[in-house]
């Protein structure tokens, strides 16, 4: 067993060796979180490995760039490490790190305006030509920062809930749990952002986003 200070400055985030990932592949967040306060590289990466995408994704959601994104979510981690000790388990290490997550963005919020990146000119002209997969793949992301653009426009109570659905796809009890409001009163956000979305959507119309699953 490959062990390390929790003092070490820098986090494994990394994937696990092969042999060290089917020794903790099985194990629960709160065990691999008790193995990672003990030292374990093995356990923390699997933690990262298991998380990082949908912390990351919440993150671009709410910070709107891929570069404020891996900022927030290498501190969003580095801090899960720094306090793997005190963490007290009970399953609850989603909605722990998740709470971890949506508060460094509101924290990352403050210092900075959010911007959600637009298509350029050259990017459209860069379509014209292109391998038809190549512009689905332009479509696609031009459909998800419209469709941002938009969840932007949300109140923020609606906004926040709205990306931890989609973004970090979270269950419902998991977002109260982050929020610190009643499952019912997250179901009531969703329901109450995505009619808001439809209608800044401009109706039944842009029904074709509202069912395209990248978004938001």
């Amino acid at each position: 067993m490959h062990v390390v200070s929790r003092e070490a400055p820098v986090i494994p985030i990394v994937p696990p060796s092969p042999r060290a990932a089917s020794d903790v592949a099985s194990r629960s967040d709160d065990e691999l979180m008790t193995l990672a306060a003990a030292g374990m590289l093995a356990a923390f990466g699997e933690i990262v490995g298991r998380y990082e995408r949908q912390v990351r994704s919440l993150c671009r959601k709410m910070l709107g760039t891929d570069a404020a994104a891996d900022d927030v979510a290498q501190d969003v981690f580095l801090e899960i490490w720094r306090t793997c000790a005190r963490y007290e388990g009970r399953g609850q290490f989603r909605s722990f790190l998740f709470t971890t997550a949506r508060n460094r963005c509101l924290n990352a919020t403050r210092r900075r305006v959010a911007t959600v990146p637009l298509e350029t000119a050259g990017e459209a002209h860069a379509a014209i030509g292109a391998a038809p997969d190549q512009v689905e793949a332009l479509l696609a992301a031009e459909r998800r920062q419209r469709m941002g653009r938009l969840v932007e426009r949300l109140p923020p109570k609606l906004r926040e809930a709205i990306w931890l659905r989609f973004g970090a796809e979270l269950e419902y009890d998991e977002i109260a749990a982050v929020v610190d409001r009643s499952t019912e009163a997250v179901r009531t956000r969703v329901c109450h952002g995505l009619r808001r979305l439809r209608q800044l959507m401009g109706g039944a119309g842009r029904d074709d986003d509202a069912n395209d699953r990248s978004w938001p």
